[in-house]
């Protein structure tokens, strides 16, 4: 449910003012301003939003000499136990996600699993591409993410994670370690527009 607040900015004394609306939506953890302002020839108005992404390297998986295949490798106890304990923390601090895509290797897969289960997505989709995917692959995947989207959680392999991740905050020192998350925020553009430098980097999570 949208709930609305009113602040009058400038009352017409000179019959012109400028209202705030301020509609916040629990339930996609956002908040969205609408800004009126009233003359005698115009009314102008916009809205500022943003988009979140979270980006996530699975957790700590068994050594590449176990499995015989890369893609079979799982997590570790202390893998589970770490993407675990991150998930409790985000579902305590309220992170809310409705899409979340990951890849089919099983350590990702097991680490969606785990996330998923503390915080409830809307849909949750396991995307081939994200497996040994490039920076570039990463980025044309989240350009093609729908509009009506806002939290996107991805769960993929280093170093495309890192990359990605530097590539869209200008933190060139970003370096993804097993389990660990970044949450990065893009004010005011649609998943198609977002690029170079376009986003900043809110929290790291490991």
């Amino acid at each position: 449910m949208w709930g609305r607040g009113i602040i009058p900015l400038f009352w017409p004394k000179n019959r012109c003012h400028i209202i705030l609306f301020q509609i916040f939506n629990p339930s996609n953890f956002y908040c969205r301003y609408k800004i009126r302002i009233f003359n005698f020839h115009f009314r102008y108005e916009f809205w500022f939003m943003h988009k979140e992404l979270l980006l996530a390297r699975h957790g700590e998986a068994v050594s590449p000499d176990i499995a015989a295949v890369d893609a079979d490798r799982s997590l570790t106890a202390a893998g589970m136990q770490q993407v675990e304990r991150l998930g409790r923390l985000m579902a305590i601090n309220g992170q809310q996600c409705e899409l979340l895509l990951y890849s089919p290797a099983r350590r990702c897969q097991m680490t969606a699993r785990i996330l998923g289960r503390h915080l409830h997505p809307g849909n949750s989709v396991g995307v081939p591409s994200i497996y040994r995917a490039s920076r570039d692959t990463l980025l044309e995947l989240i350009n093609d993410i729908s509009p009506e989207t806002n939290q996107v959680l991805l769960v993929g392999h280093n170093p495309a994670i890192s990359m990605l991740a530097a590539y869209l905050t200008g933190e060139g020192h970003l370096m993804f370690s097993p389990g660990m998350i970044a949450r990065l925020h893009f004010e005011d553009l649609e998943w198609n527009t977002v690029s170079k430098n376009t986003g900043s980097l809110e929290e790291i999570l490991q």
